[in-house]
């Protein structure tokens, strides 16, 4: 198990820098893009970070279509 489910606070830093960085890796090549899927999922358990996942509609196309292309 790697940070992101252990210690999900250092992900909140500079008003969730790390997620906005993570949001953008969701495009990157298949096998990063991966990892960083498992990485949000696994920090959506936060509340404040699922809703700033949820929230984000251009961020939901991109991983609906990543998800459905894989």
């Amino acid at each position: 198990m790697g940070y992101s489910a252990q210690d999900p606070k250092i992900f909140k830093v500079n008003q969730l820098e790390p997620i906005k960085d993570l949001k953008l890796l969701v495009k990157d090549y298949s096998p990063i893009a991966k990892n960083v899927v498992t990485m949000l999922v696994n920090l959506s358990e936060d509340e404040e970070i699922l809703k700033v996942l949820a929230q984000d509609d251009a961020f939901l196309e991109t991983l609906m279509s990543r998800i459905t292309v894989c």
